[in-house]
């Protein structure tokens, strides 16, 4: 997710999400992914970053930097709902229902 933050990730979905012309479906996925994006983050036992719903191996790298063409770009590994909000909010309004959303499921 950081590497997808750093690339400038929520700002293209969010042009996405607003642009009249994109076809519904596109809106839906991207609508989708909003949810998983903002959903909270925990950190496992080995440093793997994880969607508190994932259930499967992820992946993900315990550093924590990413690696912008021969850049690296430190970051937290983990970001709170509260954190993501923000950083999405610049980019699209109304954004507060999905948070909503997310907190009546993970509470």
């Amino acid at each position: 997710m950081r590497t997808f933050e750093a690339l400038n990730g929520l700002q293209t979905i969010s042009l996405l999400f607003r642009n009249r012309q994109t076809p519904e479906k596109v809106r839906l996925r991207v609508t989708e992914f909003l949810y998983f994006y903002l959903l909270p983050e925990v950190e496992d036992s080995q440093g793997h970053q994880r969607n508190r719903y994932q259930m499967r191996e992820s992946g993900y790298s315990s550093a924590q930097f990413v690696v912008i063409g021969n850049e690296r770009v430190m970051g937290p590994k983990t970001r709170s709902i509260e954190q993501k909000e923000e950083m999405l909010g610049k980019h699209l309004k109304g954004i507060e229902g999905i948070v909503r959303d997310i907190r009546r499921v993970v509470s």
